[in-house]
C-alpha cells in the first residue's frame, strides 16, 4: 500500500520525530550533539522554519517546527542526509541511519502546542538523563533551556512565542512553565 501524502502548508507547525534505524543511536557523543544543533541552526534558517520546542535523545530527536514556506519535507530531507552523511563519515560506517520517513503530525492549537512543548522538553527526564524537571533547565541538547531563561536562545527558537502561551510578561509566563513542566506527566506512546 502506498504512504499517504504528508499534509504541509505554509506557516503549519509539525511535531516531527525522527529515529534511528533499529533504534540505534544517533548521536554518540557531544561533537555529534553540538553538530547537529549547527546545522538545525543553518538549515532551518535557511529553509525559513523555526522551532518550539526541540530536544536531541541518544537513538531519536524530536522538532515542534513551522515552516513559513510550507516546505517540511525539504527542510527535513536536509537536516536528515547531513545528519547520516556526518554520522557516517565520522564512526567510519557505511549504510542507512534512520529508520523510515520522518513521522510528523499537525499541531491542532495552542492547547496542543502547549502540551507537545512539555512533551517534548521532559524526554530527557522521563528518559532518565536528568533527576528532575530542575535539572531539565540545565540540559543541553533541548530547548527548554532557553524557555526559562538559562541560556541564550539559538536563531531558531521562538522562545517569545511560546512563553506568550503562557502570559504575557515573559517572567510571570517561565514561572507558569516551570511548575506546569514539575507535574510532567509520564511521555505517552509515540
Amino acid at each position: 500500500m502506498a504512504r499517504q501524502p504528508r499534509w504541509d502548508a505554509p506557516g503549519a507547525v509539525h511535531h516531527v520525530m525522527v529515529r534511528g534505524i533499529e533504534r540505534r543511536l544517533l548521536f554518540l557523543d557531544d561533537a555529534d550533539r553540538q553538530a547537529f544543533v549547527a546545522r538545525m541552526e543553518d538549515v532551518l534558517l535557511a529553509c525559513a522554519a523555526f522551532c518550539f520546542a526541540w530536544v536531541l535523545m541518544s537513538n531519536h530527536y524530536h522538532l515542534v517546527v513551522c515552516s513559513i514556506h510550507g516546505n517540511l519535507s525539504r527542510l527535513m530531507r536536509r537536516l536528515n542526509t547531513g545528519l547520516a552523511v556526518r554520522f557516517n563519515l565520522r564512526h567510519e560506517r557505511a549504510g542507512y541511519l534512520l529508520q523510515n520517513r520522518f513521522r510528523s503530525r499537525l499541531v491542532r492549537d495552542d492547547e496542543d502546542l502547549q502540551g507537545l512543548v512539555r512533551y517534548v522538553h521532559a524526554n530527557p527526564w522521563k528518559g532518565g538523563l536528568v533527576a528532575s524537571a530542575r535539572d531539565l533547565e540545565g540540559y543541553r541538547w533541548c530547548g527548554h533551556g532557553a524557555l526559562v531563561g538559562r541560556r541564550a536562545p539559538f536563531g531558531f527558537e521562538r522562545v517569545d512565542a511560546v512563553l506568550r502561551l503562557f502570559a504575557d510578561d515573559a517572567a510571570l509566563a517561565r514561572r507558569r512553565l516551570r511548575a506546569w513542566m514539575a507535574e510532567a506527566p509520564a511521555a505517552p506512546d509515540w
